[in-house]
């Protein structure tokens, strides 16, 4: 039988990075001084920030979800939310090979992932709150203030009555995945705390909150893995069992898998199975079959193909256009300022008198989404980020010092 050729790229050497030196945010190999960018999950990550900034401008068409374009474009945002988190969940996997287990490990991999979102996020919201009329007045009482406040803080504000699995949505409404994000970076770095044993405290937590917390304290009793479920919390818990966060256990799993030494070696049956699993998600989205949010919905062909891609990667040199992989880049900055390119554009025509509507509007508010990003990526990701990121780190280091300093 025929093999495909390998680039070398044994998992057992490597080390991914979320961060690499000069690029926070793009996933890279590492092996010895080398770096090689692994493009393929670059480009999945543009291509779901991109069907997130689809749908949004959708509206230019019409109503959000009427008509041909709500058909079109609302499960490519679905499919976009999950790749996010898919990803996420991987990419915890394969930057934590090397996890020792101690509290200093667990801290520095929180300092990276806080001041890739934290510092971009807040800024977005300043700017979306700021400069966007109608979106202060909400958040102008004490109590709006605390909400907002809140918001910064990735905890959703109110959560009673509110519906799963978004609660009440930030002031920069996408920010309510980042709430699911932070918290499973959260739980994610605690479970790093108990070294080899991690993977049994992670199942452990899962098994806790997703399932005995929901079964035996809710009131709404029961198990659910659809992710619009509300089992009565009003409070934190709320987003703590919402069954979404199985979207980063899938992630986890595939990364595990992705780690072990499963390969598919044949070329003719590795393209296949790719060529498969693609077209599983193509007639998911054409049947609109299950294209909500939930590993029921989407998860049924976006799971599948998200291993098959990741493991294609392990024997197979994936190339992929730039552009996708640039997507993937400013992917961050693309979701989380794409809302003040369209709201900004649509009340700077109104105030010119003109009307916003169709392709026009579409391509355009696309296009400046994609630019606005490019300048955030550049002068904040690439600049702020790092800067937070040292400081937190010079701290951490401080920290460690003192520590030793009374020990010894």
């Amino acid at each position: 039988m025929a093999e495909v050729s390998t680039t070398g790229l044994d998992p057992a050497k490597h080390a991914f990075e979320v961060h690499g030196e000069n690029s926070p945010g793009r996933v890279v190999f590492r092996k010895n001084v080398a770096v090689g960018k692994l493009e393929t999950i670059q480009a999945m990550r543009g291509i779901a920030a991109l069907l997130v900034v689809f749908w949004h401008a959708s509206r230019y068409f019409g109503p959000y979800g009427t008509g041909w374009a709500g058909a079109l474009f609302q499960p490519g945002a679905n499919l976009g939310v999950h790749l996010f988190f898919l990803i996420s969940g991987f990419i915890m996997v394969v930057t934590t090979r090397s996890c020792d287990g101690s509290p200093a490990y667990a801290a520095e991999f929180m300092i990276k992932r806080f001041a890739r979102v934290w510092p971009p996020y807040v800024i977005a919201t300043l700017l979306f709150v700021g400069l966007i009329p109608g979106r202060f007045s909400p958040y102008a009482s004490p109590r709006g203030l605390a909400q907002f406040i809140q918001g910064l803080l990735f905890i959703p504000a109110p959560i009673a009555n509110t519906e799963a699995p978004t609660f009440a949505f930030p002031p920069l409404p996408v920010g309510w995945t980042l709430n699911y994000e932070m918290y499973f970076y959260v739980f994610f770095a605690v479970s790093l705390l108990f070294g080899r044993a991690r993977w049994l405290a992670f199942s452990a937590w899962i098994g806790v909150t997703l399932f005995a917390i929901p079964y035996f304290l809710a009131p709404i009793p029961g198990v659910s893995i659809i992710p619009s479920v509300n089992y009565g919390f009003q409070t934190y818990l709320a987003l703590v069992t919402n069954p979404i966060i199985l979207l980063f256990v899938s992630g986890v799993a595939i990364g595990l898998i992705y780690d072990s030494r499963l390969q598919i070696k044949n070329a003719l049956v590795l393209n296949l199975v790719v060529l498969l699993a693609f077209a599983l998600t193509v007639l998911q989205y054409g049947m609109a079959f299950r294209v909500r949010l939930g590993i029921s919905e989407w998860g049924l062909s976006l799971i599948p193909l998200f291993l098959v891609v990741t493991l294609a990667t392990k024997t197979t040199d994936i190339r992929v256009p730039r552009i996708l992989a640039y997507l993937g880049d400013i992917s961050f900055s693309l979701y989380i300022l794409h809302p003040l390119a369209q709201e900004g554009f649509d009340h700077i025509a109104l105030w010119g008198g003109y009307a916003i509507h169709g392709f026009s509007a579409f391509f355009f508010t696309t296009a400046l989404s994609i630019a606005v990003a490019a300048i955030s990526y550049r002068y904040i990701e690439l600049g702020l980020a790092r800067i937070v990121r040292n400081g937190l780190e010079t701290g951490l280091r401080g920290i460690e010092a003192q520590v030793f300093q009374r020990t010894h």
